[in-house]
């Protein structure tokens, strides 16, 4: 797995202090703004936030979120780069935030899932 850059670190420190998933949102614009490239723990931690921060009116917002959807888009094309470094808990906690934000997207999960193959989750602990 690459070795976290600054910016990344700092980029997730941020995403994990957000209580809500338009702070969420708005770290990962700010960063790519800024020319953050986010990486795996980013993406993870940002899909894990807006499950942890949300509640039933956020997601059923989400639907329609153009925000969510680039971030899920950004998740899609990570996941399918040959440079992807994404390890199993990551993959877990992308999984779990997407289900627990209750806005379904086969494509995503068919690509998570190609990735925990790919990953053996079997090594998962």
């Amino acid at each position: 797995q690459n070795r976290a850059k600054p910016e990344q670190i700092k980029l997730n420190q941020r995403i994990a202090a957000c209580g809500h998933p338009s702070e969420v949102f708005a770290a990962i614009a700010d960063a790519v703004e800024d020319g953050v490239e986010l990486n795996s723990v980013n993406l993870a931690t940002a899909l894990h936030r807006v499950a942890k921060s949300g509640t039933a009116v956020d997601f059923r917002n989400l639907r329609r979120s153009e925000e969510y959807s680039a971030l899920l888009q950004r998740v899609e094309a990570a996941l399918r780069s040959p440079d992807g470094d994404f390890n199993p808990r990551e993959i877990a906690n992308m999984a779990w935030g997407i289900a627990k934000a209750q806005v379904p997207s086969i494509e995503t999960f068919a690509v998570l899932t190609d990735a925990a193959v790919a990953a053996n989750l079997k090594a998962y602990k």
